[in-house]
């Protein structure tokens, strides 16, 4: 918001009364030198088009399939496939040879109206606050030590009503600390989760076959073109089929709006425990800055307390609002389908600043773990999410549902939901098919150096249960016939 914007709406407001024009105007004012005020988002992993039911998604969609560049030089391809390792998610380091943390940043400084701020001074500020004094000094040469690891196509957050919105799109850097003490961290994963708007003002589901036809286009280019096309999308915009893709890698696209923010910056640090974080940016002293936000889908350790107290619920505090929450949510909560059944805290006041998943399951420190196992002793929390379940005869118990939310932790979805097969509490999720797999030590996306070689790995759990999924998300826009090698991408899924 610049000083014309805050100057003109102060003299349209010339029909009010003096003391609501100094409330306006001091509102717009505070807006524009501290950032904008946010409001929540919704689960940043289960939300739009990727958790409705595909025979209803099917009937939705009602377009003809679009033309692709570079079928006309593949001509004898088979037009229904898609290469999920170049459209989905891309890990090869030639086909990512542009992406660069440092460029990353320098297009955010320049995207923003804040003169004030350099690409080194945002830098600095992101890596004092995603690990200290744990990360390197060493600023300018800052692509030395975050290496790109991933670009990821997250079609399936696309808005599921309004469409305004055509999903999020995702680059993820990660830091490895050569010769790490006890005190020191270890290793840290910085997500940059844009969330561009949808590139047409129809904001139907088929304005936004531009974008997802761009990275179907993906399939069929080579991994130079890849890297190419890659750094336009996120860093120059492109056109495509007559219709101009802003950069996705612009401030507003990351959490810094003024009602509905959309993206977010979230970060894994490993020091002696792994911590998930989120933020927003923002603006202190007209600098472009990192704003820790809450943790989406995970409660703030106070309700832990009050669990355990058989006592009324007006007693209870946040514990009864939460589990309102929870009933409210019921029928989402029960789907049983690993990829579909959602949870969302829609109040704020409810949510984490922090979310630490323990490795050691005695030391407890996982929040849900113990808010699981706290769960099952307490009448109250079992009372009223069994009635919930009776009521809209569904076959579940507490315990399932409990364990679901967990899941949709950050912890819990990065460690302990890949023992959903085991059927012993807290980890059984009612599921009657299908188990989430393992991790790769808490990171679906793992990056490790052996012997003086990065290598980027993705965990059993992506591979087997999510990758397919978002194809198939994606196969159901584009009407693109699904076939058997959809649901099995990789040889070791069964």
């Amino acid at each position: 918001m610049s000083y014309h914007n805050i100057r003109q709406i102060f003299l349209n407001t010339h029909a009010l009364n003096n003391k609501l024009k100094l409330i306006i105007l001091t509102s717009c004012i505070y807006v524009y030198f501290t950032g904008p005020i946010y409001a929540e988002a919704n689960h940043p992993e289960r939300a739009g088009i990727g958790i409705v039911d595909p025979e209803e998604r099917k009937r939705q969609v009602t377009w003809n399939t679009p033309s692709v560049q570079g079928f006309s030089i593949l001509s004898n391809s088979d037009k229904n496939f898609i290469d999920h390792e170049k459209s989905l998610l891309i890990t090869n380091t030639e086909m990512l040879a542009k992406i660069r943390l440092s460029e990353l940043l320098r297009t955010l400084v320049s995207s923003s109206s804040s003169t004030n701020s350099s690409a080194e001074e945002l830098l600095t500020n992101v890596v004092q606050n995603i690990c200290g004094t744990g990360c390197p000094r060493d600023i300018k040469n800052i692509d030395t030590h975050f290496r790109t690891i991933a670009a990821v196509n997250r079609f399936d957050l696309a808005e599921r009503d309004n469409f305004t919105t055509c999903g999020e799109y995702r680059l993820i850097f990660s830091y490895i600390a050569l010769t790490p003490t006890d005190k020191d961290t270890k290793q840290v994963s910085v997500i940059f989760e844009t969330k561009p708007k949808n590139p047409t003002a129809e904001k139907k589901e088929e304005s936004c076959l531009p974008v997802t036809n761009f990275w179907r286009s993906l399939t069929f280019k080579n991994p130079k073109e890849i890297s190419e096309s890659l750094s336009k999308f996120f860093f120059e915009g492109l056109e495509i089929d007559g219709v101009e893709i802003l950069p996705a890698i612009a401030i507003e696209n990351l959490g810094y709006g003024t009602v509905e923010p959309r993206g977010q910056i979230r970060v894994v640090v490993n020091k002696n425990d792994w911590a998930f974080h989120e933020y927003h940016l923002g603006r202190k002293n007209k600098k472009l800055v990192l704003k820790k936000t809450t943790v989406k889908g995970v409660p703030k350790p106070s309700i832990l307390k009050q669990i355990g107290d058989s006592t009324t619920p007006t007693k209870h505090g946040d514990l009864s609002k939460f589990v309102k929450e929870v009933t409210d949510q019921i029928k989402k909560l029960s789907k049983d389908d690993i990829n579909r059944f959602s949870f969302t805290i829609k109040n704020k006041n409810l949510l984490s600043q922090r979310h630490t998943s323990s490795i050691s399951a005695r030391k407890n420190q996982d929040i849900f773990k113990a808010f699981a196992l706290r769960a099952d002793n307490s009448s109250y929390i079992v009372e009223t999410i069994d009635n919930e379940l009776r009521k809209n005869s569904i076959a579940l118990k507490t315990k399932h549902i409990v364990a679901r939310i967990g899941a949709l932790t950050c912890a819990g979805c990065h460690r302990y939901a890949s023992r959903s097969h085991d059927r012993s509490y807290p980890y059984d999720m009612g599921l009657q098919e299908g188990k989430w797999f393992s991790d790769h030590n808490h990171q679906h996306v793992a990056f490790t150096k052996n012997h003086g070689v990065y290598r980027t790995s993705l965990s059993t759990a992506l591979k087997c249960r999510i990758l397919p999924h978002r194809l198939e998300v994606l196969k159901i826009h584009l009407r693109l016939k699904l076939t058997a090698k959809d649901k099995l991408l990789y040889k070791d899924c069964k």
